[in-house]
């Protein structure tokens, strides 16, 4: 992965207090690329992330673009920006609004991935 994508990723981080890693995977669920704290549930993490999407898709509400899940030890931030996905692990006290708000950040970083990894399917309206 390329560096600047790496330190983008890390610069998002850090700039979000409570933030304790992010991930971003492919449209299948594979992780791409990771930077802050090592989480041994995050293929977990993502499997129930997309069985959630496949079924919230029935609802005719239009595209996913986040998801919002609160836990007693920690709260999770999902990006959807086609054909990848971000993945936010906070604190569970963290400011859910800057969470939110790092898809500002990470848009155009998920952008410059998907340029670096020609493989991934373009995005499409899904």
């Amino acid at each position: 992965m390329s560096t600047e994508i790496v330190k983008g990723l890390q610069d998002a981080l850090q700039s979000c207090p409570g933030a304790l890693t992010i991930f971003v995977t492919d449209f299948e669920g594979v992780i791409i690329c990771s930077v802050g704290e090592e989480q041994r549930s995050r293929q977990s993490l993502v499997a129930s992330q997309q069985g959630t999407i496949d079924q919230t898709g029935k609802l005719l509400m239009g595209k996913h673009r986040s998801s919002i899940y609160y836990y007693e030890k920690s709260q999770l931030v999902v990006l959807s920006a086609h054909p990848l996905t971000a993945y936010i692990l906070a604190v569970p006290d963290a400011n859910t609004g800057q969470l939110l708000k790092l898809r500002d950040k990470l848009d155009p970083l998920m952008q410059e991935i998907m340029l670096v990894i020609p493989t991934l399917p373009k995005a499409r309206n899904a």
